[in-house]
């Protein structure tokens, strides 16, 4: 019988299960038929197993100044890998001015277009048109605005690594491409410190820095390196088992190798899928050793939304600023919820809505806990924050049917108030589920299947809304069936149909169909008098049927 986990290791297994799908997720959208990506990982994953101790700020940046190249890893769609490049060229460059910098963001082809900008005859939106930044790169400018205007600032030569090839050997030949450029750099600059932003992959040992070792040594010339692999995974792990990922933001693991550590696994591979499907995210912190009395605070972030979301529903009866907010990376969470008086039964319940990567709000304990660090996410929590001062809501326990159209009607709510900071933020609809269920057997993956029962619950209450609508009122033990699933299922099921009605009321708002003040009358219903939130809703669908909107309803 294995051993009882406490809290938090419970927390770090949820934690690791959910990378591993990430993970899949992310493999499932890259193409790999060479299968070099995958030796790629491997190679890398092989230099990050452990590490010797635990290091600090002042101990890397003496082996940064005592080196002749450090190369730095980044992963693209975290902007906290960014900005702590950033803070260490800045820290440096106090220290050791003779800095050079080579950016895999920037095609070695444009590199008149990067020489243009830092002798100032063009502006960054200039340089960033002129690149076709957006098309060529695709991830946030604003660091590198920043980057490279320390550099226009202090007389940094910059130049761009990248090469744009195809082929089943492209990583090979963008490591050899790139390995020229910085060998040629650093023969040109030999008192000078060559600072390398590439990928994480790129910037192991044997790919990149080996082959600019054999192009130099090919010249007689001999140059120490630094690699900075920033938060490998099996590293972030060993930490939190030891409780350590608060103090810990650099890691020796052997001799020239370090690791930097701004940010969890989880946040790191959910910065991808941000990216992919074009959700805007909340500004992310770096570690407490790196941010110069600059960290982020991600209260003041949702406060910030709140104050949004209720100035455009008039809202100013109620005080809005007793909250406290988690996101994934806070290990201490579930131990929190324990010293919270949260029962055995709610903690599970938490557990599997972390598990479902769901983000959420504990009505009753003004807790907002973000699965993920989307504007989305976070702007839908608010709304529920916002709406359950508004109507006293609390915890108490309702029948089936009550709790599901309940549950309905601040889906909706939410979804509502998520579309007033993002208007065009996606979610599925008529067409989606009916897809699902298309193919009629049941997928055998698991959260494929749940998505399809789901579905079929969702276009069955569809029909009993025309029986509603139509006066045949009485549900039979057919569409009993709905709010009686088991949680998952149940929640699902209201996710869907809720945020299908509050994309059509923030539609309808703008049409001018219905007033603000009616939404806003809304969020002040706490639904207790029986039947009331099934009215609510059936009223709303019946009225808004045919309005203008963005998806079929």
């Amino acid at each position: 019988m294995s051993p009882k986990l406490s809290p938090r290791e419970e927390l770090i297994r949820i934690q690791r299960m959910l990378v591993e799908r990430y993970r899949d997720d992310i493999e499932r959208t890259l193409e790999d038929s060479s299968g070099l990506l995958k030796v790629y990982q491997q190679e890398h994953d092989a230099e990050v197993e452990s590490y010797e101790r635990i290091s600090g700020k002042a101990e890397l940046i003496s082996e940064v100044i005592n080196a002749g190249l450090v190369y730095v890893g980044d992963f693209h769609s975290l902007r906290a890998s960014q900005t702590t490049f950033l803070k260490l060229i800045r820290e440096t460059v106090r220290i050791r001015p003779k800095i050079c910098l080579a950016l895999e963001a920037f095609n070695a082809s444009d590199q008149h277009h990067l020489d243009a900008y830092l002798k100032r005859r063009i502006k960054f939106t200039t340089l960033l048109r002129r690149v076709d930044f957006d098309r060529t790169w695709g991830f946030g400018a604003d660091v590198y605005e920043s980057i490279l205007g320390l550099a226009r600032e202090r007389g940094l030569p910059v130049v761009g690594i990248n090469h744009k090839v195809g082929g089943r050997h492209a990583l090979v030949k963008r490591d050899e491409g790139a390995a020229r450029i910085i060998a040629r750099l650093s023969s040109e600059h030999p008192e000078h410190i060559v600072f390398v932003l590439d990928g994480e992959l790129h910037v192991a040992d044997c790919h990149l820095p080996s082959r600019v070792r054999a192009l130099l040594a090919s010249q007689g010339i001999e140059r120490r390196r630094l690699i900075l692999y920033q938060n490998p995974e099996q590293i972030y792990w060993l930490i939190a088992e030891r409780k350590l990922e608060q103090v810990a933001d650099v890691v020796r693991l052997a001799d020239y190798r370090y690791a930097l550590l701004s940010s969890t696994p989880l946040v790191m591979y959910q910065s991808y899928l941000n990216w992919l499907y074009d959700q805007q995210e909340l500004v992310q912190g770096t570690h407490p050793g790196w941010t110069d009395g600059d960290s982020v605070d991600y209260n003041s972030q949702v406060h910030d939304l709140v104050q949004i979301i209720a100035e455009f529903l008039g809202i100013t009866e109620v005080a809005l600023d007793n909250f406290s907010v988690y996101c994934v990376s806070d290990l201490d969470f579930l131990e929190s919820m324990i010293s919270e008086g949260f029962n055995r039964e709610q903690i599970a319940q938490i557990k599997q809505q972390i598990l479902k990567r769901e983000s959420y709000f504990i009505v009753g304990r003004n807790i907002i806990y973000l699965a993920s660090l989307s504007v989305d996410h976070a702007a839908e929590e608010s709304t529920h924050y916002i709406n359950a001062r508004c109507a006293g809501l609390d915890q108490r326990e309702h029948s089936a049917r009550e709790d599901f159209y309940q549950r309905v009607m601040r889906e909706a709510l939410g979804f509502f108030g998520s579309m007033v900071i993002n208007p065009k933020r996606q979610f599925y609809d008529i067409d989606d589920f009916t897809e699902m269920l298309s193919t009629r057997a049941e997928p055998t993956e698991e959260r494929n299947r749940e998505l399809y029962r789901i579905s079929r619950y969702v276009l069955l209450h569809k029909e009993y809304e025309r029986e509603y609508l139509a006066g045949r009122r009485r549900a039979t033990k057919r569409y009993s069936a709905i709010w009686s699933q088991p949680f998952d299922i149940h929640l699902g099921t209201a996710h869907g149909l809720g945020y299908m009605l509050g994309e059509r009321m923030f539609q309808s708002v703008g049409w001018g169909i219905i007033e603000r003040s009616e939404v806003k009358r809304l969020f002040f219903d706490d639904f207790k008098r029986r039947g009331s939130a099934q009215r609510a809703y059936m009223d709303l669908v019946a009225r808004l049927i045919d309005a203008p909107s963005a998806r079929t309803f």
